[in-house]
């Protein structure tokens, strides 16, 4: 008698799992008659003398039936994915451990699920002094939308102006939900009641002289450009030129003016079609990261200005597309191609700055930035500093809007939460939006 379940044999079961489950959850709150409602009316109805223990009583009631099913999900799914373990012959010996090859073997067989279809806010509500420009990655090193993450309002709120300006620290936090039932029930608390914090970022990181600090004043025929490499090792004033024309000071330009009166806010000028690079290194996670550079022309340049990181990420624009006055960011679509595993799939992978076809004029960079992103509740956040900085209290509310739920996805959310696999990511499973629940089927 073999030991080792078909694909078809774990399939139906957790199918059979989600009705049995799913079906709980509309009784708790979905249902035109649920739990929720039923309690809430005992609660309403109960304020009568000593009425009050019978309404903690309905209470409890609804909460203890919201804990079991939390406490039931994670162990019956938990022993279904070994099965799958066994059956792709997996070393692990707990489905969230072996999640990532639980995940690549569906996905490589397209065996999909319902996708939870969120519509993720990346443009927040912002209120009080400053103005941060918010980048959000919502994909996976796979292509696919998160799907492990609550879904309700979060905010950021600044609570400290950090070391330097252009540093400051959020608070983001979500509103505590009282129990699981309370993710299906409209104008109830959602959300897991996480609480964390994102720090700007405004200097180097991983890359080094990001606002091209270089000595503490301008030079007009450089003979090296700190850590960035010329592509052919030629330097001087016909090619690059350091000036006193920076986007924003940087947190290491504001130290040099500390310590020397003499902190400008450099860039540098670019004057023909040239490359400049870094060598990227210490990564030390596979969790993604955020990049851009900051761009402006003198009047009447054109051609165009490219920023490439390891062998597949690249963003472009158009020199004439630049303004003459004001610094434009440079950046990437996000996409999975903002993951280590896809863009340093190379052995020395590079960022690189490349200016081609460049005539009438010259460009102007400033500002490059290379850094890991926040996570926080599954997507993955990064604040940059705006034209005002941001002072204590300033704040930006997100509001994400689910238009499909998965019950099957949820499941799995409330069976494992948010927590970070070694995808980088929660656990859902390969999805798509066309597909009728509680189907597992090639698509």
């Amino acid at each position: 008698m073999s030991t080792v379940p078909t694909l078809a044999e774990l399939e139906q079961t957790f199918k059979d799992i989600q009705k049995m489950l799913s079906e709980t959850l509309k009784y708790g709150g979905l249902n035109a008659i649920n739990l929720a409602a039923n309690a809430n009316s005992v609660v309403d109805n109960s304020a009568w003398p000593g009425g009050a223990i019978v309404a903690d009583n309905a209470e409890a009631y609804r909460f203890a039936l919201s804990t079991f099913i939390q406490n039931q999900s994670n162990p019956i799914i938990g022993n279904l994915l070994l099965g799958y373990l066994a059956l792709i012959e997996s070393e692990f010996t707990n489905g969230f451990d072996g999640w990532e090859a639980i995940f690549d073997f569906n996905n490589t067989n397209t065996r999909r699920v319902l996708a939870r279809v969120i519509v993720f806010d990346t443009t927040p509500t912002q209120s009080g002094i400053g103005n941060p420009i918010w980048y959000r990655l919502t994909a996976d090193k796979d292509g696919f939308e998160i799907n492990a993450c609550f879904l309700d309002d979060v905010t950021a709120e600044v609570i400290s102006l950090g070391s330097e300006g252009g540093t400051e620290v959020f608070k983001v936090t979500m509103p505590r939900a009282r129990d699981v039932f309370s993710l299906d029930v409209v104008a109830e608390p959602e959300g897991n009641g996480e609480v964390g914090s994102i720090t700007m970022k405004n200097g180097d990181d991983i890359i080094q002289d990001s606002s091209f600090e270089i000595g503490t004043a301008a030079d007009a025929d450089p003979s090296a450009l700190g850590n960035w490499i010329d592509s052919v090792g030629v330097y001087g004033t016909a090619k690059y030129e350091i000036v006193e024309d920076g986007h924003v000071i940087s947190t290491r330009e504001a130290q040099l003016g500390a310590d020397t009166d003499d902190g400008k806010k450099l860039a540098l000028m670019i004057k023909g079609n040239h490359t400049i690079q870094q060598k990227i290194s210490n990564l030390g996670t596979l969790d993604p990261f955020h990049w851009g550079v900051y761009a402006k022309k003198q009047t009447g340049a054109t051609g165009t200005i490219t920023m490439t990181v390891g062998d597949n990420a690249s963003a472009t624009l158009p020199i004439a597309s630049l303004s003459d006055s004001t610094f434009t960011a440079i950046v990437p679509t996000l996409d999975k191609e903002l993951w280590p595993t896809n863009f340093g799939d190379v052995p020395f992978p590079k960022v690189k700055i490349a200016v081609s076809a460049l005539a009438t004029a010259n460009v102007i960079i400033d500002g490059v930035w290379f850094h890991k992103w926040a996570r926080y509740n599954g997507t993955f956040w990064m604040p940059r500093p705006g034209t005002t900085q941001c002072q204590v209290g300033q704040k930006n509310v997100f509001n994400d809007v689910l238009t499909t739920e998965s019950e099957f996805q949820k499941l799995l959310l409330l069976s494992f939460g948010t927590r970070r696999t070694t995808r980088g990511v929660g656990v859902y499973w390969p999805h798509t939006v066309v597909l009728t629940p509680p189907e597992i089927a090639s698509s």
